[in-house]
């Protein structure tokens, strides 16, 4: 890989891994898309773990509900870290200017 080429890779991973917020203290629509798609994940889990046990299903459909219902609540828990380790530095910078996550 050349210079130039991995210099251009880590500001691809540096621009998909920051988020800013947005003026108002709002998140922006990336983040809250994330935070829609851990949720999604959850209620998928829960709905396939559910439909395993109401109606005979092959134990493939319980292991898929687990791991969506486990990614789903491993996503949440890693915004909610990045979030709350975000805050003591937004407040000291005062109000309006936060630092980039993700």
């Amino acid at each position: 890989m050349t210079r130039s080429a991995s210099q251009g890779r880590g500001l691809l991973m540096k621009k998909v891994q920051s988020s800013p917020m947005e003026p108002g203290g709002r998140l922006p629509w990336s983040d809250r898309f994330k935070w829609l798609n851990a949720y999604v994940f959850i209620l998928c889990g829960v709905v396939m773990i559910y439909r395993t046990y109401a109606s005979p299903a092959t134990w493939l459909v319980m292991v898929t509900g687990i791991l969506f219902l486990v990614y789903g609540i491993y996503r949440l828990r890693l915004i909610r870290r990045v979030l709350d380790s975000e805050q003591p530095s937004a407040m000291a910078k005062g109000k309006g200017q936060h630092s980039s996550r993700f």
